[in-house]
């Protein structure tokens, strides 16, 4: 599964984008049996309570992170929701230690939960269970690595970035 932002072979196909010369994904998708880039079909579904929702964060504020949410249940938006992740959902313990500059910067990518239907605007989503918070972020054009629940590593500087970090999915 190639998640939004990451790094692909493909040139200029819907779901893509070119960044100062290194094409990105702009959506859900696999790289299909040549290699390339495909996305999932796209149909519309809508979040519900409960859904396992992908979104990139686009604004912070002192007491929330606004986010696009992309994928719903790992099924890629014809057109994308809005989502709000609130300073006391980020996580269940120590809450009022959180600041949430340190918890999300805007583009991250970030696996949550949606908790509310909200209003006619936003999904409230949470990032409080250990496999909920930031999969994918960048420093300036380096893509960050998780190095533990609460910081990100830039692997060639060793330099950490505070985040509420998703636990990372183990294959074997």
């Amino acid at each position: 599964m190639l998640f939004p932002g990451e790094t692909i072979d493909t040139i200029s196909r819907s779901g893509t984008f070119c960044d100062n010369g290194i094409w990105r994904t702009t959506v859900l998708g696999y790289s299909d049996d040549s290699g390339q880039f495909a996305m999932h079909n796209k149909e519309q579904i809508v979040p519900k309570i409960g859904s396992e929702v992908f979104c990139r964060v686009f604004k912070i504020t002192y007491s929330m992170a606004q986010a696009h949410i992309l994928s719903v249940n790992n099924r890629t938006l014809q057109s994308s929701f809005l989502g709000i992740i609130r300073l006391q959902d980020i996580r269940k313990h120590e809450v009022e230690k959180l600041v949430m500059e340190e918890c999300f910067q805007p583009g991250d990518i970030v696996k949550a939960k949606v908790i509310s239907l909200g209003d006619s605007k936003y999904f409230y989503l949470s990032t409080a269970e250990t496999e909920y918070g930031v999969i994918l972020a960048w420093s300036k054009d380096k893509r960050l690595l998780p190095y533990n629940w609460e910081e990100m590593i830039d692997s060639d500087t060793q330099q950490t970035y505070k985040r509420k970090v998703a636990k990372p999915l183990i294959l074997e």
